[in-house]
């Protein structure tokens, strides 16, 4: 072999052999040797793990959809006209409806202001210079309203406001059904369930309680059955709102 082609053939064995990391242990500059191996990671290193996500915070109570009073004690001013007065054209019922709801709920203070006839047209301009201690007051009002024609939003809204403002929980029952047709009463519960709804007040719909022939002693005032149910869908609604005083 010529002596050129010989020299050329081992340089280039040396220059693969550095390549490749072959060769002897001197360092010094270059690409050869074991620090060129050392420099080139053999695989990518794992992510670190993401931090644990903080927890949710629990979602806030949904405030309730009428005014609470800051008294929690047990006790209610209860108006009323005859239904809840407990008086009809006959006589009057053997237990008063201010003495049901004590029986139903004992723990209850009720302080009753129960007038036949009474209206929320009459009961506005009075209730205005009233005041009350109790934790609830509620209005069991609206059949003369509906009978006589009288105006109806004003009076109702000025009671429930008047009522929040001596910082009590507001309890509108609607209006009782009769045996006799009541012009506007239908019309005339309607708006007291908007209106209970529009200024935070509670509604105990009594209403709702269907009827059938006897239930009322004359086509218009309950009998002692039928006025037990009346205050027993009162007694539910106070329930929702204080559990605490149930039995």
């Amino acid at each position: 072999m010529n002596k050129h082609v010989f020299q050329l053939a081992a340089m280039a064995a040396a220059a693969s052999l550095v390549a490749c990391g072959g060769g002897g242990s001197g360092g010094g500059g270059g690409m050869g040797g074991l620090p060129l191996l050392a420099a080139i990671p053999l695989s990518a290193p794992a992510p670190a793990p993401a931090p644990a996500a903080a927890p949710m915070p629990a979602p806030a109570p949904a405030a309730p959809s009428y005014f609470e009073s800051s008294r929690k004690d047990c006790s209610i001013t209860f108006y009323g006209d005859s239904v809840f007065d407990g008086f009809n054209a006959i006589s009057h019922l053997d237990e008063f409806p201010a003495d049901t709801l004590r029986r139903m709920r004992p723990k209850y203070r009720v302080v009753s202001r129960t007038v036949s006839a009474d209206s929320f047209q009459r009961r506005m301009p009075l209730f205005a210079n009233q005041t009350v201690d109790t934790r609830f007051v509620s209005f069991e009002l609206g059949l003369v309203d509906a009978i006589n024609g009288y105006p109806l939003d004003q009076n109702a809204r000025g009671i429930v406001q008047r009522g929040i403002a001596l910082n009590a929980t507001v309890v509108l029952t609607g209006i009782g059904r009769t045996e006799e047709h009541v012009p506007r009463a239908d019309d005339y519960d309607a708006r007291l369930q908007v209106i209970a709804k529009e200024e935070r007040a509670l509604f105990a719909d009594i209403r709702a309680i269907q009827i059938h022939d006897g239930d009322t002693v004359d086509r218009v005032h309950p009998t002692q059955a039928l006025s037990n149910l009346l205050i027993g869908k009162l007694v539910a609604t106070l329930d929702s709102a204080a559990p605490e005083c149930k039995p």
